[in-house]
């Protein structure tokens, strides 16, 4: 999916007006616990949970996002920072190593998939998931 530029710019400074829904994600991630994980955030737009999930103790975090205006904000956002990487990629061909990562976080993605179902299946979970806490 690529939005315009203009679309993708717009999205990342609008995003930024609903902080709200953060709490709940925050919560969540401190219940699960992401200190010294290695997450794979799916969808990660601008990169704005990538970064909060580092701040929260995450050894590393990945963010891909099938658009590249998205993922070329992230990088923009979060500059030359150790422990966050992103790429361009969907949920059906991550680049990362199989089990090489402990948690598999998506925020604001299941309505683009045609069939979600095929992607956030737990029986199906990525490869790139060790297991212990993913989906």
């Amino acid at each position: 999916m690529n939005y315009s530029p203009e679309l993708a710019d717009q999205y990342a400074n609008r995003r930024e007006q609903f902080n709200e829904t953060d709490a709940v994600f925050v919560k969540e991630l401190e219940i699960i616990g992401v200190k010294d994980k290695a997450v794979l955030d799916l969808g990660c737009g601008d990169g704005r949970h990538a970064r909060l999930i580092k701040e929260m103790g995450a050894s590393h975090v990945v963010g891909v996002d099938v658009n590249e205006r998205m993922v070329e904000l992230a990088k923009s956002k979060t500059g030359e920072s150790d422990g966050v990487s992103f790429a361009v990629a969907d949920g059906r061909d991550i680049p990362v190593e199989d089990n090489s990562t402990d948690i598999v976080f998506s925020n604001f993605v299941i309505h683009y998939f045609a069939n979600a179902g095929e992607i956030f299946n737990p029986k199906y979970s990525p490869p790139a998931c060790s297991g212990g806490s993913n989906w």
